[in-house]
């Protein structure tokens, strides 16, 4: 072999060292990050989101009662409503259990995506009822 192939061989496995410990501190530096960080942000919004849920599922049974009147009018989009509206509590219930114990197994990001997840049910509903009371005043001025 040649002595520059031999060379240029010996600094390859040199940078290829020289990686391999950078990756390795930086695995050991982003896990200490991650350990010292408090879950405190989680939580709250873990909390936060949560009561909502709660608060909605207040809201519920009122919510049925008008799917159920709606899904009367043989429209397929009123018998999905219906559909959704029965799944909600299931949703809700079973979204914060999953997200409580993907906090206890250190899985924050999921904890927060699962959490979230039964406010695409509220956010459209909390929407329509604003946007009706806003068209309502302006049109009738009440």
């Amino acid at each position: 072999m040649n002595d520059n192939d031999q060379e240029a061989r010996a600094v390859l496995r040199q940078l290829a060292q020289q990686e391999q410990l950078a990756n390795t501190a930086g695995n050991a530096q982003n896990n200490s990050i991650s350990q010292t960080q408090s879950p405190l942000g989680t939580i709250v919004w873990l909390l936060i989101s949560q009561v909502v849920g709660l608060l909605s599922l207040l809201a519920w049974p009122f919510m049925l009662t008008a799917s159920v009147y709606a899904s009367d009018s043989s429209s397929s989009a009123a018998e999905v409503m219906l559909y959704v509206t029965l799944c909600y509590p299931v949703v809700a219930i079973g979204t914060a259990v999953a997200a409580w114990i993907l906090l206890a197994r250190k899985r924050r990001r999921a904890a927060l995506i699962v959490t979230s997840m039964p406010l695409l049910f509220i956010l459209p509903v909390v929407g329509i009822i604003v946007y009706a009371l806003v068209v309502y005043r302006f049109q009738f001025g009440g």
